[in-house]
């Protein structure tokens, strides 16, 4: 699967953390969801977002895997309607 973030009406970001507004409304990113969407400029594989992401931020919770993490939290940004998604 890749990604890209998708164009937003506002994107503001501040240290590691993001406010993004979708539409009329607005979210707050943590540091991980803004890593990615930062990343996400064009189209990027959940597979090298996951390497950044250990990069970034060390290794997943145990029981986990980066690429799960990464899965999840892109899942959760395109339902927001922040990034798009492909196969």
């Amino acid at each position: 699967m890749t990604i890209r973030r998708l164009a937003l009406h506002d994107f503001y970001l501040r240290d590691d953390e993001s406010v993004a507004m979708v539409g009329t409304t607005v979210v707050r990113l943590p540091e991980l969801s803004t890593w990615i969407v930062v990343s996400a400029t064009e189209w990027i594989s959940v597979d090298s977002l996951a390497r950044g992401l250990v990069e970034r931020f060390g290794p997943p919770p145990p029981g986990t895997s980066s690429r799960q993490v990464a899965v999840s939290a892109v899942a959760e940004l395109a339902k927001l309607g922040i990034v798009e998604t492909r196969p």
